[in-house]
């Protein structure tokens, strides 16, 4: 049987130029909580989706049509429910036999007795995993593995090379894949460089379909002991363009040298042509020390940038998000400030709280996004958030650390706060367009002066 990521969304549409609120609740067909719905059996290699929506209470309500497919606002699918009822006051249908490790777009009219149909709902987005789908993985990696918890006495589609470099000699233990470090989950894989050598791993080369794609998202995540300064430490991406030449692309992805903790590096890059492969290496050439690699991802024209959006990433701490307070003058520290659980969330499961008592500057910030050229100049910036007891004034937002190609750096967050008081989930979101390109974006998840207690989930940039 399979699962879906997502749990609920809220939509609405207009029927009659009056609005009509519609909530779609998405179930996995295996989940165990206390929710009203039916658990049917599904075909093999097929899942089902149970929808679940607010009636219409027009008096001359007829049905409603639910449309679906594998492509954001292309539906190749439609369902026709012809229902005048006004009650109960919820509808419910179970699409069946959808396909495993596939995303779907959804969408919902209402339609009279007179065939007039209202807009679109808003579209929700169904990620359906299959049985083995690993959860530590980034949704949309195109990698084998990238996360290297597969494998028996040996890593799953990774291999390790060490070749000479003028004249040293090759390493006595180069590398492994190993328990004794990860980033998320139980593995990694490790180098140890004493000579100075050409010292690497590679992956499995992923070829796309036409048609190729021309936007991707390269990343991975590295730890450091005592790496020297020199040579190459880095991720490096052999990327075999559709008239036949290659590039190998490594420049933006060199971590850090010296000793640090797990480190992401990450770039959207879009070329002027169609990529027909991409094989990943991670390296430690030309230098000395000990690294481990782990969560490795290539997304061929990502959606959502942010690591970790749905912050459901992590072991004991949330992967790629991090808690941070200011003391104002006059104030003292939170006891609380916040924690990453499963109290409250959007979807999945966790999401990231905010507890001010204080009102000082409490919030969580992400990793950044970097671009490569051609930098974009229009973004879509959101996401979601819950409040209790939150006090006007102060500062209640997402908020976006933006830096532009000519160095100047701005922080985008007017039109994204969220309403004081207490309030149910609530999105905010916005499509802004600059004069100049954009070459990084790091989100920030704000309760800045002012007190209350709020979490905030699935939190995205994308490209327009």
């Amino acid at each position: 049987m399979k699962r879906t990521e997502n749990d609920k969304m809220e939509l609405s549409v207009n029927f009659y130029y009056q609005k009509l609120h519609i909530m779609l609740l998405i179930f996995a067909i295996l989940f165990t909580g206390s929710i009203l719905v039916t658990i049917l059996p599904a075909p093999v290699n097929a899942a089902d989706i149970t929808l679940t929506w607010n009636r219409n209470t027009e008096p001359d309500i007829a049905g409603y049509k639910i449309f679906y497919g594998t492509q954001s606002q292309t539906y190749s699918n439609t369902i026709t429910i012809f229902d005048s009822s006004t009650e109960p006051a919820q509808c419910t249908y179970t699409i069946h036999g959808l396909e495993e490790a596939q995303t779907y777009y959804v969408a919902l009219k209402s339609f009279d007795l007179g065939g007039n149909e209202s807009p679109y709902s808003s579209e929700t987005v169904v990620n359906i995993l299959s049985d083995n789908s690993d959860p530590y993985d980034v949704y949309g990696n195109s990698l084998t593995n990238g996360t290297m918890e597969n494998g028996s006495s040996e890593t799953l589609g990774w291999y390790l090379y060490d070749v000479e470099s003028k004249g040293k000699p090759t390493n006595q233990n180069p590398g492994e894949w190993t328990a004794e470090e990860s980033h998320t989950g139980t593995y990694s894989f490790k180098l140890h460089n004493e000579t100075g050598s050409y010292l690497g791993c590679y992956g499995e080369e992923v070829r796309f379909d036409a048609p190729y794609p021309k936007t991707l998202l390269f990343g991975g995540w590295s730890k450091a002991h005592n790496v020297q300064r020199g040579g190459f430490y880095c991720l490096d991406f052999k990327v075999t363009l559709e008239d036949g030449t290659v590039r190998w692309y490594y420049y933006p992805l060199k971590f850090d040298t010296g000793t640090h903790d797990w480190q992401l590096k990450q770039i959207v890059k879009t070329w002027n042509k169609g990529v027909v492969a991409v094989q990943p290496y991670l390296l430690l050439y030309k230098t000395t020390g000990t690294v481990w690699f782990d969560d490795i991802f290539v997304i061929p024209e990502p959606d959502n940038l942010i690591y970790n959006s749905t912050l459901e990433k992590g072991k004991s701490f949330v992967s790629g998000w991090h808690l941070y307070e200011q003391v104002t003058q006059g104030k003292q520290a939170n006891v609380d400030p916040g924690e990453w659980g499963t109290d409250e969330s959007h979807e999945g499961t966790h999401s990231v709280k905010i507890q001010n008592t204080t009102a000082t500057y409490v919030g969580w910030y992400g990793e950044k996004v970097r671009f490569d050229a051609p930098y974009p100049k229009t973004l879509l910036f959101g996401g979601w958030s819950k409040a209790h007891n939150v006090q006007r004034g102060g500062f209640y937002c997402l908020d976006f650390k933006v830096t532009f190609e000519d160095g100047t750096v701005r922080w985008y967050y007017y039109p994204l706060k969220f309403d004081a008081g207490t309030h149910d989930w609530q999105l905010k979101q916005i499509v802004k367009t600059w004069n100049k390109g954009v070459v990084a974006v790091q989100p920030y998840l704000l309760l800045y002066k002012t007190t209350g207690i709020v979490w905030f989930d699935d939190i995205f940039v994308k490209t327009q």
